[in-house]
């Protein structure tokens, strides 16, 4: 289970959900393998299926995950936002409520940033089937992305992006529609222009589920 020791920085762990409920058991003991000092804020926007009972169960079991409800549907933007609002941890890490970490992923790439004095990283990841079956190939992108590169190949997703508040404690993504779907490209594009470029941790860390309709 994560390790409440306070040797390692809290990581605040953002995710937003609607309509999730297939899929919380399995994000939820994706973050429970990490053995690290987490916090998961699961922001539920409104589902109709039962999410939220589910997630009130599951958060009395453990007492390291947050679930939040919106009072309105307002989209992942705002879900995202509000979790980072009540965020406690030296990182932010983001991992949506279909997709997975492989158990050593906070340690590995936490160590690997702050070896690197490295306040914004990435990973290796794969697709899956929505099931979890490995499918595809490796994506690894470049070690190195700056502002031209991240324009050109729109590589930067949620999945596997950590951040170092110290560095940048008022990160929030911009105020988008929903339908437009460019939050994390803009918020990422924002940070390289101010900070630099992001690093690659050159390890396979997460799962990206491909989920009709997703």
């Amino acid at each position: 289970m994560p390790s409440p020791s306070s040797k390692r920085p809290l990581v605040s762990i953002i995710t937003p959900n609607f309509n999730g409920e297939r899929f919380i058991r399995r994000v939820v003991e994706s973050v429970r393998q990490q053995n690290y000092h987490v916090e998961h804020i699961i922001v539920d926007d409104c589902s109709t299926d039962r999410s939220w009972e589910l997630l009130e169960i599951l958060s009395r079991e453990y007492t390291w995950l947050n679930p939040v409800r919106l009072e309105k549907n307002s989209g992942p933007v705002v879900a995202r936002n509000r979790a980072i609002e009540i965020a406690r941890g030296r990182f932010l890490a983001f991992l949506d409520v279909d997709d997975f970490w492989l158990p050593h992923k906070l340690q590995t790439q936490i160590d690997f940033m702050l070896n690197s004095d490295c306040a914004l990283s990435f990973s290796d990841y794969r697709f899956v089937t929505e099931d979890g079956v490995k499918i595809g190939r490796r994506l690894q992108g470049f070690n190195k992305i700056g502002w031209h590169l991240h324009h050109m190949t729109r590589y930067l997703g949620c999945l596997t992006m950590v951040l170092d508040r110290t560095r940048t404690p008022d990160f929030k993504f911009p105020d988008v529609s929903a339908a437009v779907r460019a939050e994390d490209f803009l918020a990422w594009s924002h940070w390289i222009q101010q900070f630099g470029s992001v690093l690659r941790c050159p390890h396979d860390l997460a799962r990206y589920a491909v989920v009709e309709n997703s």
